[in-house]
């Protein structure tokens, strides 16, 4: 697992649990010394897009080593700014050994991303 995914899996409030639509949910809060806000503004941090696209991949993945083949048409709403807590919801099916991921980021109720993913198997020799 790479530095920035291990960073965003410790900034989790606990693993994902599952919902009555049978979609994956984990929380996250990201503190102002999250590694992901360096840079990202000095004055006013916001979560970088990429960075919510690994919450996702996180909330999806399961047990399974999951990594990022397709992002489709995002779609961003809102910022998430430190200390904010972000709810991921990942609905997931399966097609050709693909999985597809329909993302949903929301602080408080209030949607900030939505982000259709196509995820593939990691390759976990290297």
């Amino acid at each position: 697992m790479s530095t920035i995914l291990r960073e965003i899996q410790a900034c989790a409030l606990g693993p994902a649990t599952r919902t009555s639509d049978g979609a994956r949910e984990m929380i996250f809060i990201f503190p102002p010394s999250f590694l992901g806000f360096n840079g990202h503004f000095p004055d006013q941090p916001i979560l970088p897009a990429m960075v919510q696209v690994l919450t996702g991949i996180l909330a999806a993945r399961g047990d399974s080593p999951l990594q990022l083949k397709k992002i489709g048409r995002a779609k961003f709403m809102r910022i998430v700014k430190p200390g904010e807590k972000l709810k991921a919801h990942a609905l997931t099916s399966t097609k050709n050994g693909y999985v597809h991921a329909q993302i949903q980021l929301s602080v408080e109720g209030e949607p900030c991303a939505i982000l259709p993913l196509v995820l593939e198997p990691a390759d976990t020799a290297s």
